[in-house]
């Protein structure tokens, strides 16, 4: 019901905080504030009994020690709007690469991943071993359906145009073929016309055996085994400016200012357009697990921009550096954006 942490202005005597877009009065009847006050003074209505905010405020009377009062008024200052993803449907995707025939795949609905990586391997797949997607539906996940990501060790080669450590990545964007780096072909991000504060979603994680660095991620099939380190999973959420979402001729030449979508190569170095982000890593986590990740602004968010909004999942946090174990798996269910 209670979205935000409530923040208290001792000068003022306010307190606010924020409920969920779709909470109803007689949830707002039955709040229950934990308070703390001073050693030996009071408050009234006490901590822990229920309070009725369906008129979207309530007072309360803290005295001191001494006998002194002073009235604080709590209220609602909004309601915060929720958009769910629960990965229950999952559509076709045809893809054709630069080297083979075209393949299918599937993409959880408003998604996309890195299964355009491989096959865009195309006819050296049974060269070097790969087999399967690095992104997959899974029928049992915590509730209903659920995405599996999955790193694989891809061996390496082709002139070095393959990488040996591929990561699976599941992500807010499109994608488009750059042969020159791969790094760019991940366009992170969708128009976004709101204020996200935070995401949650649950997940479980299981590192690979072996860890391989890259020192070097423009020779990513050059890789050493690290018996010291072992693989982590990442997410990521980043609101970034864009000058405008689209033109209505990307190729002309007075628009170069269209490509501005973040990708692979940038997404954590472009700080001029980042207005907020958010990270988690994690080791292995062998039960679902559920995490809040707040967004942190670090520009004021202004209704008149125009921002793109992108959520990363990675089965090995450092694989935009080439890094990671094969057979680390991510699976991640029951997400969500809040918004202010």
């Amino acid at each position: 019901v209670v979205f935000s942490e409530p923040i208290v202005n001792e000068e003022d005597g306010t307190i606010v905080f924020e409920v969920l877009k779709d909470v109803t009065t007689d949830d707002l009847k039955k709040l229950v504030p934990t308070i703390e006050v001073s050693a030996k003074a009071t408050v009234t209505p006490a901590s822990g009994a229920t309070v009725d905010f369906s008129s979207n405020k309530a007072i309360f009377t803290v005295v001191a020690e001494d006998g002194s009062s002073k009235i604080y008024t709590a209220s609602i200052s909004g309601r915060a709007f929720v958009v769910s993803y629960d990965f229950e449907e999952w559509d076709p995707v045809t893809h054709k690469p630069m080297f083979g025939d075209e393949e299918t795949f599937t993409t959880p609905t408003g998604w996309c991943t890195s299964n355009y990586g491989i096959v865009e391997m195309g006819m050296f797949k049974p060269m070097l071993g790969v087999s399967g997607w690095l992104v997959t539906e899974e029928s049992e996940g915590h509730n209903g359906k659920s995405a599996l990501l999955r790193t694989i060790n891809s061996k390496g080669g082709v002139g070095g145009l393959i990488p040996t450590i591929t990561t699976g990545s599941l992500f807010l964007g499109t994608w488009s073929t750059n042969a020159g780096n791969t790094l760019n072909s991940t366009k992170f991000g969708n128009p976004y016309y709101k204020k996200p504060i935070s995401i949650q979603f649950f997940y479980k994680y299981t590192p690979g055996n072996d860890y391989y660095l890259c020192v070097d991620p423009t020779k990513a099939n050059e890789v050493t085994l690290d018996a010291t380190k072992t693989d982590e999973c990442s997410v990521t959420a980043v609101l970034y400016e864009v000058p405008y979402f689209e033109t209505e001729d990307p190729n002309d030449p007075n628009n170069k200012e269209y490509d501005k979508r973040l990708t692979g190569a940038n997404l954590y170095t472009a700080t001029d357009q980042i207005v907020a982000i958010g990270t988690f890593t994690s080791g292995a986590q062998p039960d679902y697990k559920e995490v809040t990740l707040n967004l942190e602004y670090k520009k004021e968010y202004d209704s008149n921009k125009k921002y793109r909004f992108a959520v990363i999942f990675s089965s090995s946090k450092d694989g935009d550096l080439f890094k990671g174990a094969g057979g680390s798996t991510l699976i991640v269910d029951e997400f969500e954006v809040i918004c202010e």
